[in-house]
């Protein structure tokens, strides 16, 4: 799911949209578009996001993750969220102290709060833009007395393009229109200088950014893709830092924003499903993202097993365990050992506390293990048609194997 709100003309408006994967293509349903006039205070979102979801028959317990931006009450809705389904799933049935504990870490690893990419990359940008914004603001000052000229004027150039504040790309356009008519301004005879050397140097060290930026447009466009053009802008960027002052502050706070990205469980189990990332002997993926990859799939896995048929998951939590029977007329046997009863007793208790913890099939995990011995794929693959190929080659071996 995905949450944002845009205000514009005194007027906000909520958007929700529902994103998932359907015969290998990424699937964008937008459920709701909600003016809202109450305060957008995290309970109002909240109780406004539910209401889309249940209109459209969406149990909380089907979200797997909850991509927003920085906006501190839109955080703070997601976390409301994720209390909600926990404690939808904790109400599902009476339940002891040790599966409430279970439910709990299982539904924070699986529920997950994601920054937006674009944000993320927005947020990058910031980092550097708020460190040179008196040389921008003399820039900006300038476009719009340049706005006045042409229109007054009646000149054949180009508007300048006055930016958007809160959209740092804005600001890369507003630059470059700028550069565009830069031999306009030197031939008029007014008053106007401008630091060349500045835009020139802003807009070569951005214009790797901005293109991730514009990639993120594309329709089919999936965590792995995005991660791909991150690595590819930051390795520009390095390229360019012997001889831009901004190229080099802009590629340490990318690699700052990457860090937090890759704190998040949902995002580097995308990456662990990806092979252009996960392979053999990879060095973008450490053991221990790896074994918080796995737990955070398997987790996920026993997620889906439950809302799919719960009868059926809770039969195949506990199958394949023999239950000890003893005739009513059996009686206590030394032959068995002085710690029989003991024994028997130990394995009731570990009987029971299994299966607050759901059994997953060996195959599972053994199929996730198996995805970090493969080679590495191209950068350029579709990896949902790389996924449509290797379970049809599969399904293919398994009735061969039949």
């Amino acid at each position: 799911m995905k949450i944002d709100i845009a205000t514009r003309m005194e007027r906000s408006v909520l958007g929700i949209n529902i994103q998932y994967i359907k015969d290998y293509k990424v699937i964008v349903h937008t459920i709701g578009m909600i003016e809202t006039t109450k305060r957008h205070t995290a309970a109002n979102l909240k109780e406004e996001i539910m209401k889309c979801l249940n209109e459209y028959g969406i149990g909380i317990n089907q979200i797997y993750s909850n991509t927003t931006d920085n906006g501190a009450n839109v955080v703070k809705a997601s976390k409301l969220l994720h209390d909600m389904q926990q404690e939808s799933l904790a109400n599902e049935d009476a339940i002891n102290d040790v599966e409430a504990d279970h439910i709990e870490s299982q539904i924070a690893s699986v529920f997950s709060v994601v920054r937006c990419a674009a944000h993320t990359i927005q947020l990058a940008a910031y980092d550097v833009i708020k460190t040179i914004e008196k040389d921008l603001e003399e820039c900006r000052t300038i476009v719009k007395k340049l706005r006045t000229l042409v229109r007054a004027g009646n000149t054949d150039i180009s508007l300048p393009f006055i930016d958007n504040r809160t959209r740092w790309n804005s600001t890369y356009d507003m630059m470059e229109s700028l550069y565009r008519i830069k031999e306009y301004i030197e031939n008029l005879d007014k008053n106007m200088y401008i630091n060349w050397s500045f835009v020139k140097d802003f807009l070569t060290a951005f214009q790797p950014i901005s293109k991730c930026t514009l990639k993120l447009q594309n329709e089919q466009y999936i965590i792995g893709d995005f991660f791909r053009d991150w690595l590819t802008c930051e390795l520009e960027l390095a390229d360019l830092v012997p001889e831009n002052i901004y190229a080099d502050s802009l590629l340490n706070a990318m690699k700052i924003r990457k860090n937090v990205l890759l704190e998040y469980k949902a995002f580097v189990a995308a990456l662990y499903l990806d092979p252009r990332f996960n392979f053999e002997e990879t060095p973008l993926l450490s053991s221990e993202q790896k074994d918080v990859a796995m737990d955070h799939l398997i987790r996920t896995y026993e997620m889906i097993q439950k809302i799919k048929n719960p009868s059926e998951y809770e039969n195949d939590c506990t199958s394949g365990v023999v239950p000890h029977t003893t005739q009513d007329n059996e009686l206590p046997s030394t032959s068995k050992g002085a710690y029989h009863k003991l024994t028997l007793h130990v394995r009731s208790l570990a009987k029971s506390q299994s299966a607050t913890r759901p059994i997953v099939k060996p195959d599972i995990k053994q199929k996730l293990v198996n995805l970090c011995v493969k080679e590495m794929e191209p950068f350029d693959t579709n990896v949902l048609e790389y996924w449509r190929k290797f379970y049809r080659n599969e399904s293919i071996d398994n009735k061969i194997k039949f």
